[in-house]
């Protein structure tokens, strides 16, 4: 039997097998007797069906556990080769392919820059190609493919795997994108859609060295997506659209938003916001890197990082007011969502260490109570990996649920 159809199989029968299994992955290198205290069967069912899962390659002995006395206890483990697994973290910059083994150890990588020439068809095409070349290189067949799971700019509709219609991608066509159609056409495998802040989220608990239970991730760029896990499970918007997050009002009267409302979160913290006024405030500074203006005209995110970490008043003046507004947008969803971890990610987060500590800085003095101490910020583990390494970490619990 393959690992994809044990997996598969809902039947009563295969119920405390797929149980055990999903113990051994969770708690793994685990003991005999741990498993038996866990699942709470019989020890003559367990140890049945350790036989079994050992007879089909599904778990593997892992060494010897420590001695309680007698004779030291065998460890069980999953065997990670078993299956691969597709994340896809498809958003309005990038479009990135990982593929994973069953412990999402990262096995290879491919991406791609969005321009305007990546219609739709391009890019279902380049990730169909990309996968393809995958199962070339490290030799295994759709039969050990357990699925592919994307992460996305919304809004959504998850259950039928739809992009329905995204703002700000480049080029045109991205409206009702039947994702499961388009990739099911070539890889009958299980396909899951999801917004990418939300499986960043997922990736990100998942990894964390803490156990938090609930976890607040955002991510800046064109806009300001947010995912939230919440007692360890996505939280889901009924728009399903994470960029609402972004439209939190957080200053009356305030900056004009893409949405047509006035001072949303998003219209302070997106790189067009930021570009546009460090054009603006370069202009009247002759002392600024940026002053030039054949350099405004094409100025990009990464030439105001290059010169806020070279030392420009002006790039940093704007990164710190931006990061001020950030902080305060924050502060407000800790307030209203209680996570007790927060995720900030961006280019800007990872290049800018003052940008990152000014978010942090201004979000613990606007948060209420005793959540100021409590609530802890990170910049991730995962960073530019997190919205890929998810969605494929989101097609393996969907089989073990």
């Amino acid at each position: 039997m393959i690992l994809k159809e044990f997996l598969e199989d809902v039947s009563p029968k295969n119920s405390l097998l797929k149980t055990m299994y999903r113990t051994i992955y969770e708690h793994g290198p685990i003991s005999r007797a741990d498993i038996l205290e866990k699942v709470k069967a019989k020890q003559t069912t367990v140890a049945r069906f350790i036989e079994e899962l050992l007879e089909n390659g599904f778990i593997q002995e892992r060494g010897l556990g420590k001695s309680s006395g007698g004779r030291p206890p065998v460890l069980y483990h999953i065997d990670t080769t078993k299956g691969y697994i597709i994340g896809v973290d498809l958003s309005r910059s990038h479009t990135k392919i990982l593929l994973f083994d069953l412990a999402f150890n990262q096995i290879d990588a491919s991406s791609v820059i969005m321009t305007f020439a990546h219609t739709p068809e391009q890019v279902f095409s380049y990730i169909i190609e990309v996968i393809a070349r995958f199962m070339t290189k490290h030799g295994f067949t759709v039969d050990e493919l357990l699925g592919i799971g994307v992460g996305s700019v919304g809004p959504l509709n998850r259950e039928k795997g739809i992009i329905l219609q995204p703002e700000a991608f480049l080029a045109p066509g991205w409206k009702n994108i039947d994702v499961a159609a388009l990739l099911c056409k070539v890889y009958p495998v299980r396909i899951m859609l999801e917004n990418g802040a939300n499986t960043a989220a997922l990736g990100e608990y998942t990894y964390a060295k803490v156990p938090y239970k609930n976890v607040l991730y955002c991510i800046s760029g064109a806009g300001l997506r947010c995912g939230m896990i919440a007692n360890g499970q996505i939280m889901h918007m009924r728009s399903g659209d994470a960029n609402a997050y972004g439209h939190t009002v957080i200053q009356v009267d305030g900056l004009r938003c893409s949405c047509g409302n006035q001072g949303c979160l998003a219209a302070y913290v997106s790189f067009g916001y930021i570009i546009e006024e460090v054009k603006r405030k370069a202009g009247f500074s002759a002392s600024s890197l940026l002053q030039d203006g054949q350099n405004k005209d094409s100025l990009s995110i990464y030439q105001i990082i290059r010169a806020a970490n070279e030392g420009d008043h002006v790039a940093n003046e704007v990164l710190m007011k931006s990061a001020y507004y950030y902080g305060v947008g924050i502060a407000n969803l800790v307030n209203s969502l209680h996570p007790e971890l927060v995720i900030v990610n961006s280019a800007i987060v990872y290049e800018v260490p003052s940008y990152y500590a000014k978010i942090v800085e201004t979000a613990s003095q606007y948060i209420y109570g005793t959540e100021r101490e409590d609530t802890k910020f990170s910049p991730g583990l995962l960073q530019s990996n997190a919205a890929a390494t998810g969605a494929a970490i989101m097609i393996f619990q969907s089989f073990l649920q």
